[in-house]
Parts: structure tokens; sequence; C-alpha cells
């Protein structure tokens, strides 16, 4: 899933000699000894498009880019057939070069973008690179917003674990402490939870992958399943405590906020 890695190893060196423009590879001929080496580095200093961008001022530190594919090579990512080259046939007056389409299929290719899975296995195959190589004395940095990426989304995997166990424990309490019932409690939490594990079931049954912004929904289901289960509980035992009639008391419960909860519910999905 790269398409381009860039370093002092293989970038272009564009440089004037007498009358002459030369255009090769900065390293196509490697130096043999010291002082081969120092007018290598007087070569790659004296550039201006090399400083701050693959080499620091000081010399003492390099940058290797390294560009993704734009779009997925998964072919079950790519509908409408498999894609074609489209300078194939760049002498054919006739072809469309906007209109992307396969001729064994009748309708555009749909590429997709790079999945978050092709993503991931960028950066963890770059960090074992980074273990095989990094010694105290030489040291390896990853960034770019991949790495970035990958860092946050394993940050909140985790921390959405310890977070949403907390969050169940402090509402049970402060459940406990606003209808004094263990049933209360339980019924308020057997539905959050019940929720959590529909929704992140039906995604992974439909393989919606785990992103950024759906780390979220642990606590956002968490926050609505609570509310909608506060505004019926307290109306239920409030009629439930005239009389002890269950039934009245969710009749009640139900008439009064059930169309209301429904629609926020709705509203919130």
């Amino acid at each position: 899933n790269v398409a381009k890695v860039t370093s002092l190893i293989n970038v272009r060196s564009t440089r004037g000699l007498e009358d002459e423009l030369l255009v090769d590879g900065l390293l196509d001929e490697w130096p043999r000894d010291a002082d081969e080496m120092a007018a290598f580095r007087k070569r790659v200093m004296s550039n201006p498009l090399y400083e701050n961008s693959l080499i620091s001022k000081d010399g003492k530190f390099t940058a290797i880019t390294i560009q993704p594919e734009s779009f997925s090579t998964d072919p079950n990512q790519n509908k409408g057939g498999e894609d074609i080259d489209l300078l194939a046939e760049f002498e054919d007056e006739d072809i469309d070069l906007l209109d992307e389409t396969d001729p064994a299929e009748d309708g555009p290719i749909e590429r997709q973008f790079l999945t978050d899975e092709e993503k991931t296995s960028i950066v963890d195959a770059l960090w074992k690179i980074v273990d095989k190589h990094e010694t105290p004395n030489f040291p390896i940095y990853l960034a770019g917003s991949p790495i970035v990426d990958h860092k946050i989304k394993g940050n909140l995997q985790r921390d959405m674990a310890v977070f949403v166990n907390l969050g169940l424990v402090v509402i049970a309490i402060i459940l406990f402490f606003l209808f004094k019932r263990l049933t209360a409690v339980l019924l308020a939490l057997l539905i959050v939870v019940l929720s959590l594990i529909s929704t992140l079931g039906v995604m992974a049954l439909n393989g919606v992958a785990n992103t950024i912004p759906t780390q979220i929904l642990p606590s956002f289901l968490l926050a609505v399943g609570v509310a909608d289960s506060v505004h019926l509980l307290s109306l239920f035992f409030k009629r439930f405590g005239l009389d002890g009639n269950r039934q009245a008391a969710i009749t009640y419960a139900l008439s009064h906020s059930g169309r209301a909860v429904v629609l926020t519910s709705l509203t919130t999905a």
C-alpha cells in the first residue's frame, strides 16, 4: 500500500556544471573515500531544496518520506470491475481520460480510498522496521497524520474500556441515590448494556471499522440510554407510589413521555 519512498538514497539531483544542466540521482555514484564523502556532504548541504526537507540544517537529522497509495488496493473495495490504465491508449483520439470505465462492466469504477485496515498495516510494518534498526545512538522517529491517527485510536480504545466501566459504576451509584431501589439501577443499566452490545455487534457483523469517530459511541449510548431510562422510571415510580399498580404506572409513564423519548432517541440516532 505504499506508492513511493523518497530519501537521500533516491532523491533527484538537479545541478549546473559549467554550461550543462545535469539531472540524475543524488547517490547514483556512492562516495568511495573521505574526500568524496566530504564533497557529497557539501553538495547536499548547499542545496536549498534538501534543507529542512530531507536533511536538517546541521546535517545531523535526515527524513524518509513515505507516500501511501491514495486508493485501496483491495479488489473487494473497488466496485464496477478492475482498474484500467488510462494512458495505455493515449494515442487514441476517441478515448475520454475522465471516463474511468471498464469495458467488461457497463459503468464507472467506484474507487475507494485507502481503508483504515490498510493504513494500520502500513503503520504496524513501519514500527517493526523501527524496532529492528533503532539503537540508543541511532534514534528513529515516526511522524505524519497516519501515525497520529493510529496512536490516538489506540489510546481511545484503551480509554474507552476504562471510562465506560467507570461510567457504569458512577451511574449505578447516582441512580441508587435517586430512586432508592435496586430494580431501577438494574433496569437502567440493562438498557444501556444491551444497547452497547447490540450496536457494536451489528457493526462487527457488517464489517464497520472501529475508527476514531466511532470511539465516542459507547459513551454516547451510555448517556442517551440512561437519560431515557430515568425519564420513564421517574414517572413510573411516581405513579407506582400512589397505589402500587404496576400496569397503571407503566401506562402513565409511557403516555406521558413515551412519544418524547422515542422521538428524542430517533433524532439523536
